[in-house]
């Protein structure tokens, strides 16, 4: 709710992993530095561990994203597995076929064994990501560490990244799981974040968000590390409630005091004065009532009756407030200086007043009853671009995508990633019995997403959602014909000459001048300049992900959007 009143176009201090919002502190920059280095070699396993909240996951997250395009990832999120469900696991995750009722471990070894050397004749490399690893039982692990048995005469054919809690040190540490321990190449402990770090990451975040306003004051930033203990994960709970409380209190910024009263809420204990969660349902409400008022007298005497019907039906849609007692001169000072919740009301679109509104949400249980008809659904995204598809005798999805043109990008990501693409999307969702199912994103809104199942369309929750969907997905884009590879400094050619025009597009430059089809080093920096601009890793090479934002960035009727605005990405 208070996105809009502090100039943010989304929450800043979300918990979900977003590798978007990655502040890379000189530790953070270490611990990618490990993993991506592990890769490389291709040797043994890497380790990197930490405290709960200090930023494992998304480091995962953001390594996925930087992977080079001949690198497969079996991601394993939910370690709790035997070792026949591990093997299982991994070859659904490659999109292995083998023997689903057999009990031979050997056979799905085989089968795995025989994907890695095909993989590993086609330059292509494969790796095996296990977070919270510190719940992997003694069993898997020995089972993992037969799996860097598979080889050539000189290189591993699966790298292992063992991703977890401080308390997967002290598991690898015990005797009989020493062998497993001396194949490991790289390790990495992270830590929390120093005080200057801290500063450095609330602002970082809030830049990402919309905004560079200094919306903590300096008192409230030392409290917030004295509290959290540099911890990312408890820094983004108490930095979100804290501003929240600053938007129910009509501040423009938080201090020392608002943090004080969001640490006690947070953690639980029983607070002083009434939750400010408890108070916003009354702000929102008192805020629309009294600029629903001035509305009102200013209106001709014909259309009256139909704001003052509007007015009471917003006014039954609010929940009741569910108060704590509270203090009767708190309650006195917020009920009559009524100008600040008026001002705030005014500030505030229509769909930011009705928040205190609680859609019910849908059951996924319900929705989701068995796994959709994959060529259905692939009818349905092809559609978007105006494809037709046909079922009968139809091979690998993406063949038929480049046959019309379109390119196939899979890859794992998060919310921040779909609507950064702004195409049409396939999310590969995973059900709590194991059943794996693609359906079609349509359409995604600041909080929601509306997905199609078959002639069904329904609109959830990003956290509903995320229930079974694990960040794996697949997008459909049409790169221009004048590129056929990477444009990168040092080259020639048309796609040189496309791309600078492209630039030109964006920066609102004269494009109808003679250009150079060298990429030189200025062209370089401009490239770089985009990717920053669009959070891309800036790199200054023209790959896949920056053809898309640059397709993007200029008006084309005929790409299919997620988002009705553009200026949401």
């Amino acid at each position: 709710m208070y996105n809009t009143y502090f100039g943010l176009q989304e929450s800043p201090f979300s918990i979900t992993p977003d590798p978007c919002y990655l502040y890379m502190s000189e530790r953070h920059r270490e611990a990618l530095a490990h993993l991506l280095y592990g890769i490389q070699e291709g040797n043994g396993f890497v380790q990197l561990t930490g405290e709960v909240g200090t930023g494992k996951t998304t480091i995962c997250r953001s390594l996925l994203l930087q992977l080079p395009d001949h690198v497969d990832v079996a991601l394993i999120l939910n370690p709790r597995l035997s070792p026949e469900e591990l093997l299982a696991e991994i070859c659904d995750e490659l999109q292995l076929d083998y023997d689903r009722d057999t009990d031979s471990l050997k056979h799905v070894v085989d089968v795995l064994n025989n994907h890695l050397l095909d993989m590993h004749a086609k330059g292509r490399r494969v790796v095996l990501v296990i977070d919270e690893s510190q719940n992997l039982r003694i069993d898997v692990l020995e089972q993992i560490r037969l799996l860097t048995n598979l080889e050539t005469e000189t290189q591993k054919l699966l790298q292992i990244i063992l991703i977890g809690q401080p308390e997967l040190g002290t598991l690898l540490a015990r005797e009989d799981l020493r062998q497993l321990a001396q194949r490991m190449t790289a390790r990495y402990h992270l830590m929390p974040l120093s005080r200057g770090e801290m500063e450095s990451y609330i602002k970082h975040r809030l830049a990402i968000a919309g905004t560079h306003r200094s919306l903590f004051k300096p008192s409230a930033v030392r409290l917030i590390q004295r509290i959290t203990g540099g911890v990312p994960r408890r820094i983004n709970i108490l930095c979100d409630r804290a501003l929240l409380g600053a938007y129910v209190l009509g501040k423009d910024s938080v201090d020392i005091g608002t943090v004080r009263r969001a640490a006690r809420e947070v953690d639980g204990n029983l607070p002083r004065h009434t939750p400010w969660s408890t108070l916003v349902p009354v702000a929102a409400a008192v805020g629309i009532l009294l600029s629903a008022a001035v509305v009102w007298t200013q209106l001709p005497a014909p259309d009256a009756e139909v704001h003052a019907t509007a007015l009471s039906d917003l006014a039954a849609a609010l929940p009741p407030p569910q108060l704590a007692p509270v203090d009767v001169t708190t309650v006195s000072e917020s009920t009559t200086d009524a100008s600040p919740w008026a001002t705030l009301s005014a500030q505030l679109p229509s769909s930011d007043r009705a928040e205190s509104v609680v859609e019910p949400e849908i059951d996924l249980s319900e929705v989701l009853t068995h796994p959709a008809d994959p060529d259905a659904v692939f009818q349905q995204v092809f559609a978007r671009w105006e494809i037709q598809y046909s079922v009968a005798g139809s091979g690998d999805v993406c063949d038929i995508a480049l046959a019309h043109g379109l390119n196939c990008l899979e890859g794992n990501g998060t919310w921040s990633t779909i609507r950064q693409y702004d195409r049409p999307t396939l999310l590969h969702l995973r059900h709590d019995d194991g059943t794996k199912e693609y359906v079609l994103v349509t359409s995604v809104q600041p909080r929601q997403v509306t997905i199609q199942r078959g002639t069904d369309e329904f609109t959830l929750s990003y956290q509903a959602l995320e229930r079974v969907w694990f960040g794996r997905f697949l997008v459909f884009w049409r790169p221009p014909i004048e590129v056929t590879r990477i444009i990168k400094q040092g080259q020639r050619g048309a796609d040189v000459l496309w791309l600078r025009k492209q630039l030109d597009h964006v920066d609102g430059i004269d494009h109808s001048v003679a250009h150079s089809t060298l990429f030189d080093a200025a062209l370089t920096r401009r490239v770089q300049d985009f990717q920053r601009h669009h959070h891309l890793d800036p790199d200054g090479a023209v790959g896949a992900r920056t053809l898309i934002q640059l397709k993007s960035a200029v008006a084309d009727s005929t790409i299919p959007r997620l988002l009705p605005n553009p200026e949401q990405v």
